[in-house]
């Protein structure tokens, strides 16, 4: 009351009021319970186990629907959406299961220590580190990005190529063999293998070769730039 007097225009004395005022929760415990508790790994487990049952909905037909009628009714010419929901709605696992009939590059830029599923992809996040980046010039940062989306799909086309060798005699069969099994067979491969503490190896080897071809490109297109 005395502070109201002497400020009645804020109400921020009856905002930190300790009547009103709730403990903070203990930065270890959370809604998974405690690092390492028994209520923690068996919510990591489920979390886990949930990505090899059977998708509920059509959330996965709905996002392809709504790219190719966005595309269509716009041609935009950044073509590139954001998906916005809370944590733990389901905004990855529909993704992963558009990634079964539509072939899709998946990459998790969180940051490492943050838990969360999936994982992250520790060195695509090292490569675009936000501290290094904001050091660099807008025509570094053009090299760094287009480095980085080049060396992808090289990478991509590799995985492509030795996989076909293996399954296909000729050139319908390979074909075929892509439109109809490319994509679920790269998801799967980018998927097998991981935790809520890491990728699995095949994804972790992918994107290390796919990092230190970047590099390598970055460093060639700098020479070129220094020759020129």
């Amino acid at each position: 009351r005395e502070a109201l007097k002497k400020n009645p225009a804020s109400f921020d004395p009856i905002r930190q009021h300790v009547a009103l005022r709730r403990d903070t929760v203990p930065e270890a415990s959370s809604l998974q319970g405690v690092e390492g508790g028994a209520l923690n790994l068996a919510s990591k487990k489920v979390t886990e186990d949930s990505w090899k049952q059977e998708f509920v909905g059509d959330a996965h037909i709905e996002l392809k629907d709504h790219i190719i009628s966005h595309w269509k009714d716009k041609e935009h010419y950044a073509p590139y959406c954001t998906i916005v929901e809370s944590t733990g709605t389901g905004k990855s696992r529909m993704v992963d299961e558009f990634s079964r009939a539509n072939f899709t590059l998946t990459v998790n830029l969180r940051d490492p220590p943050a838990q969360g599923f999936p994982p992250s992809d520790d060195k695509v996040y090292k490569y675009f580190e936000p501290e290094s980046l904001g050091a660099k010039t807008l025509d570094e940062l053009w090299v760094h990005v287009t480095a980085f989306m080049l060396a992808l799909f090289e990478e991509c086309k590799k995985a492509i190529l030795t996989v076909m060798e293996k399954e296909c005699s000729c050139d319908n069969d390979r074909k075929e063999w892509l439109h109809h099994k490319g994509a679920v067979w790269f998801r799967d491969k980018m998927t097998e293998g991981q935790t809520m503490k890491s990728q699995g190896e095949y994804r972790v080897n992918f994107y290390n070769s796919v990092v230190l071809r970047a590099e390598e490109v970055v460093v060639d297109s700098a020479l070129a730039w220094t020759v020129y």
